[in-house]
């Protein structure tokens, strides 16, 4: 089951927008003596990989059901979770729960904790994409 022209278009557009944006970002941050912090160069080497998948799959039509696809989608999405666990970890300023009644204190470990618990769960959906991947390699 391949990819329709539509489809493959789509993603090559997407693609080659997941690729520019980082590199434009990267670019003006240079440009301005910038220091970009650690989580946002990973956020942004996200958007790189994702980009770099998508147009791969647009340009050689990759099936979306394969497992190559579905261990992309497990190495991505593991990416991602680190990504969030940088947040969690690094971000020190600027957390709110948004939680009445509580000191701020804890409103902003509550949000961490909440955010690094997504990152987990993302952890979980990486292995169950990882998963899907081998069992549709070894159905070849």
């Amino acid at each position: 089951m391949g990819m329709s022209s539509k489809n493959q278009l789509g993603s090559i557009i997407f693609g080659i927008l997941f690729c520019g944006f980082p590199a434009l970002a990267l670019f003006l941050s240079h440009k301005q003596h910038n220091q970009v912090p650690l989580q946002w160069l990973a956020f942004l080497g996200l958007f790189f990989i994702w980009g770099l998948w998508m147009l791969a799959s647009g340009l050689f039509k990759l099936d979306i059901e394969s497992s190559l696809s579905y261990f992309a989608g497990s190495f991505i999405t593991a990416v991602f979770a680190v990504v969030v666990f940088l947040f969690a970890w690094r971000q020190k300023e600027g957390w709110s729960g948004g939680i009445p009644f509580i000191p701020s204190v804890w409103n902003q470990a509550i949000s961490r904790i909440v955010v690094a618990l997504c990152g987990l769960l993302l952890m979980v959906t990486a292995f169950a994409f990882f998963k899907k991947a081998v069992s549709k390699h070894r159905k070849k």
